[in-house]
């Protein structure tokens, strides 16, 4: 172990940065030294190398140099960066990250399967298991719009405007019954003039319907010819997809000996496609030149549909011109009954497929509503909520696979003896859930999340009721009920009241897609200190945790460099876990630290001690001695710097009175 001192500004920091860049650290952002003296020209005549024990040199580089992009010959942890990511008390991303470099290097080059980052190997794992917990989500927002229309089915101001519809129609319906006019015989003129009006209106209606067969066969053509467009269209594009996926992938098919011309055998014949596009075209033109012909000459017989159809009504309108009077009244008297039977219609409805706004469909629909609708809403929900067990049990096959990954880690801190630090494999609830949640939440409206602080402290007791102690979150269904009784019940002490959904969640889709869909559902591993959880973790605390990482589990034999850890850790901290950690990783990694602690210099018994020192009369000219800590030399400067002169530490071991 080697230990660097000096006093301040005596270029402790600017050594470690030097050691840093002609080590390739990946941690440049946080070179307090370099950073700012790199632009200068001095910087750029100032060079420097790494020598190994062994004479292995790296290659010189001027102190304006960048960082290349190799692998890190040096381990360097800034005091900056250092800073920065245990004092994050509430961001702890880049801090887990840190811990999973160190947690990836216990994977076999097998288990690693070519990734590069603990991250990537544990994205890879739940491939599979994604890929069937969206199509359980895409089901589960299915299920959503149908329980949704439910909903507003039963709302209770549509349930009462029915009512009061169904009354209106029903009041409607007796005045119009007292109107009921009489029902009179048609009268018929000579038979020879019915005869030809029959023959007429019987002629008019066949063209007519025949015209209407040919308009609805001109529509479903038409239909066709676009949904042909449109599966070509779709077509190309998922056969594209899939070219560009076996694309992609063919390094790895080639890795492991698989033909991609014999994996996927295809034969894409879209002139079929093209060739029936263009069939459809040419039907739809001819049947519009055939409804569109102009009449052809006032006869019958070879004329045009549009000329037929004119004949007929002609004929129709000069034979009614020569009706008698009585024959006219007859038919009027039966037009207006007629008229008098439809409005009636109007305001009853059909038995079978009512309108909506009629008797029958109202007095369905609200008996639907109060007999049988809460019945369907239920199968719904339960369906739903069995959707989302299954995205949990999903998540517990990913789950058991990161578990696998963590036990050579928590197998190593055991056999150290370290009890203090745990790897934990449990579910983990996302802290944005909350603001997700609530955000679909008015809460002005009268509902259990009335209130931002009130509304906020509720759902954290929901939780908290069914999950904090529940590492396995067995109990999710549960609060998944809970959830829904929460937004749909409020206790008003007399008895629960019904809540109004409408103006209660902005967007009830959005809500229950997130609340089902268990996105806020983690299966990621975590670490305890005690039991304490990483976001939980003090500044201090933190460190202790990353030094422990690197001195004791973190596999590298890189020499490891830390720039003064005790500025984030306590001196009981550095006595208790920083030193005994130290005596153990020097044993098979060279450990360079800079500080000002004696306990760091001392107690872990130093191998080397190197002072820097500035003379900063002397055109800031550095210099530096190293030594053991029994040379004198080195002895009286860690006494004069560490511990403020001899008798300095004489007075403070007098005082103490430690025996």
């Amino acid at each position: 172990m080697n230990v660097i001192i000096g006093n301040k500004g005596a270029g402790k920091t600017a050594l470690a940065d030097i050691i840093g860049l002609c080590g390739n650290s990946d941690k440049t952002s946080d070179f307090v030294f370099l950073n700012k003296f790199k632009n200068t020209s001095f910087a750029r005549k100032t060079f420097a190398k790494l020598i190994y024990r062994d004479n292995v040199e790296t290659s010189q580089k001027s102190l304006a140099d960048s960082v290349q992009e190799k692998t890190e010959s040096v381990k360097y942890l800034p005091q900056s960066y250092f800073e920065n990511i245990t004092n994050e008390v509430e961001k702890v991303e880049k801090f887990r990250l840190e811990i999973e470099n160190v947690i990836f290097q216990y994977l076999s080059d097998v288990e690693k399967m070519g990734h590069k980052s603990f991250k990537e190997y544990r994205k890879s794992l739940s491939v599979i298991e994604k890929s069937k917990i969206e199509g359980i989500q895409k089901e589960i927002s299915i299920l959503n719009s149908k329980i949704i229309s439910l909903e507003n089915r039963s709302d209770s101001r549509r349930v009462d405007k029915l009512k009061a519809d169904l009354e209106e129609k029903k009041k409607s319906l007796q005045e119009h019954l007292k109107k009921k006019p009489i029902k009179a015989e048609v009268q018929k003129d000579s038979q020879v003039v019915e005869s030809e009006l029959e023959k007429f209106e019987y002629r008019l209606k066949r063209l007519e319907d025949f015209k209407k067969d040919i308009l609805e066969e001109l529509t479903k053509i038409a239909i066709k010819r676009q949904k042909i467009n449109e599966f070509n269209f779709e077509l190309t594009e998922k056969i594209n997809e899939l070219k560009k996926y076996i694309s992609l992938n063919m390094d790895f098919l080639e890795d492991v000996d698989i033909n991609p011309q014999k994996l996927f055998l295809y034969n894409f014949n879209e002139n079929m496609l093209i060739d029936k596009e263009k069939g459809f075209e040419i039907k739809i033109n001819r049947y519009n030149q055939y409804l569109d012909k102009e009449s052809q000459g006032t006869e019958y017989r070879g004329n045009s549909l549009k000329g037929k159809i004119s004949y007929c009504q002609e004929k129709i309108s000069k034979i009614l011109s020569k009706e008698s009077k009585a024959v006219r009244e007859s038919k009027r008297l039966e037009n207006e009954y007629n008229k008098w039977e439809l409005k009636k219609e109007q305001l009853t409805g059909t038995v079978e497929e009512p309108n909506e706004d009629t008797i029958n469909y109202l007095t369905r629909e609200i008996d639907y509503i109060e007999k049988e609708l809460d019945r369907d809403l239920a199968v719904l929900e339960n369906k739903r909520k069995t959707l989302s067990i299954k995205i949990m049990s999903e998540k517990l096959t990913i789950l058991n696979k990161i578990k696998v990954t963590t036990n050579s880690l928590q197998d190593t801190l055991n056999e150290n003896r370290e009890n203090s630090i745990k790897v934990i494999n449990d579910f983990f609830f996302n802290l944005d859930f909350s603001k997700k949640f609530l955000f679909e939440i008015n809460q002005r409206v009268v509902s259990c999340y009335k209130g931002a602080v009130d509304g906020q402290e509720y759902l954290k007791q929901l939780i908290d009721n069914y999950l904090s102690e529940d590492s396995n979150f067995s109990q999710i269904d549960v609060l998944l009920d809970k959830l829904v009784e929460s937004l749909k019940f409020v206790d008003k002490g007399k008895g629960k009241q019904k809540t109004d959904l409408s103006t209660l969640v902005n967007d009830r889709q959005v809500l229950y897609d997130y609340i089902f869909g268990l996105e806020y559902v983690n299966n990621e591993f975590d670490l305890r200190l005690g039991e304490k959880k990483l976001e939980q973790l003090s500044p201090g605390e933190r460190g202790a945790v990353l030094l422990i990482f690197y001195l004791l589990l973190d596999k590298d034999i890189s020499p490891l460099l830390i720039d003064q850890p005790e500025d984030n850790l306590d001196n009981q901290s550095v006595a208790n876990i920083l030193v005994p950690y130290i005596k153990r990783a020097k044993k098979r990694r060279q450990i360079i630290m800079v500080t000002h602690n004696p306990n760091l210099a001392v107690v872990s018994d130093a191998e080397l001690v190197i002072n820097v020192s500035i003379d900063k009369e002397n055109k800031n000219r550095f210099s530096y001695i190293s030594g053991g800590i029994e040379s004198k030399e080195i002895n009286k400067k860690i006494q004069d710097i560490l511990e403020g002169t001899p008798s300095a530490f004489r007075i403070r071991d007098s005082k103490y009175h430690i025996y």
